[in-house]
């Protein structure tokens, strides 16, 4: 019995999605009809609960018919040797655009690739920055304005090939001598 139940509402929320374009009432019905059902097993379907709002049986697709939020908390720890990275959680929260409710979501989340990076890379930046920096040779700056200029002349010599004044010049060029134009087949011999 309680798989027949599971059928029938997969097969609500399935058809809901089905007619979203083309009957938005009648999918948030069908939506609203298989969330009732999910609630009523006491099982809640992953699929049917995050995507359908509970009040009104919207489908909630980000950015069109709901607004999505993510927000990173962390928990206070207790001791210093849990590291904060098992604490930290991901609050996803969705605004319904029908009827403005908040449904929130929560999820564990790791620790990112990019931050992994950055922490040994910051611990080794605050050792640097103790040490004496030496102050710049004049020699050093002179390369550097030099390849100012040479991009500068780079610039202008792009502009010189590629300028109008240069496709006049091609195509004077490729000009060859006198030709026939239209006059000449109209004279009469």
């Amino acid at each position: 019995m309680a798989d027949a139940q599971e059928l029938r509402t997969k097969f609500l929320h399935n058809s809901a999605r089905m007619i979203l374009l083309s009957s938005p009432s009648t999918s948030r019905y069908l939506a609203h009809q298989s969330v009732e059902l999910d609630y009523a097993q006491s099982t809640k379907s992953s699929s049917s609960a995050e995507t359908v709002c509970a009040a009104c049986g919207n489908l909630l697709l980000p950015g069109w018919t709901a607004s999505t939020r993510i927000v990173t908390r962390t928990t206070a720890t207790t001791s210093k040797t849990t590291s904060r990275s098992n604490n930290r959680k991901k609050i996803l929260s969705r605004r319904c655009a029908t009827c403005q409710r908040i449904s929130k979501q929560v999820a564990d989340i790791s620790v990112d690739a990019r931050r992994r990076r950055r922490t040994p890379a910051a611990s080794v930046s605050e050792h640097r920055h103790m040490d004496v920096v030496p102050a710049e040779s004049p020699a050093e700056s002179a390369p550097e304005k030099t390849t100012k200029t040479s991009s500068k002349k780079r610039a202008k010599a792009r502009k010189d090939r590629e300028g109008l004044q240069a496709l006049l010049n091609k195509s004077a060029q490729n000009k060859t001598g006198p030709s026939l134009n239209l006059m000449d087949l109209m004279r009469q011999p």
